[in-house]
């Protein structure tokens, strides 16, 4: 079972940051839906000398939280589990990589995602053999690669159908 502290991370994660820098009231403990307040019972009795910001998150965290199925609960759980057993090393790798994520316009992101999902879709055998191929590529093939799914970004080419290039498309 999942315990407080992981709930309590996760809300902040869910709850973003886009609002708290405009909230400049506090929250009142009593202005919490019950499942709210029953999910921030750690913060009870600190809660009014908490910033109105750190408030909202959490508010806006726990409300999001109570609205996720079973299963999306669930993930995020199994999600958080493995970022838990991340080392420094790769969590820092991982920051990066999101805010190299977050600066790229909304059209290269949802290029990245259909990549992804495009990726993700493959059988075992073909993200194994695209994952082994990749590792085996000098320094020098990878980036002619990352160019030439650059060129394909600009005319819209899905990712499996480049004209027969590479190993993955044999």
């Amino acid at each position: 079972m999942i315990n407080r502290f992981m709930i309590l991370v996760l809300l902040g994660v869910l709850s973003g940051t886009g609002w708290a820098g405009t909230l400049q009231n506090k929250i009142s403990w009593d202005d919490l839906g019950s499942e709210e307040q029953q999910l921030l019972q750690p913060y009870a009795e600190k809660w009014d000398s908490l910033p109105p910001g750190q408030q909202w998150r959490l508010m806006k965290g726990a409300s999001r939280w109570n609205e996720l199925t079973p299963e999306q609960r669930q993930l995020l759980r199994q999600r958080f589990k493995t970022w838990q057993e991340l080392d420094s090393e790769q969590r820092e790798l991982l920051r990066q990589r999101f805010e190299r994520f977050e600066n790229l316009t909304a059209e290269e992101q949802r290029l990245v995602r259909d990549r992804y999902q495009w990726f993700k879709n493959l059988p075992e055998d073909q993200r194994q053999q695209l994952r082994q191929e990749w590792k085996d590529m000098t320094p020098q093939e990878r980036q002619n690669v990352k160019q030439q799914l650059k060129r394909m970004q600009k005319i819209k080419v899905p990712p499996g159908k480049a004209a027969g290039k590479g190993k993955g498309n044999q």
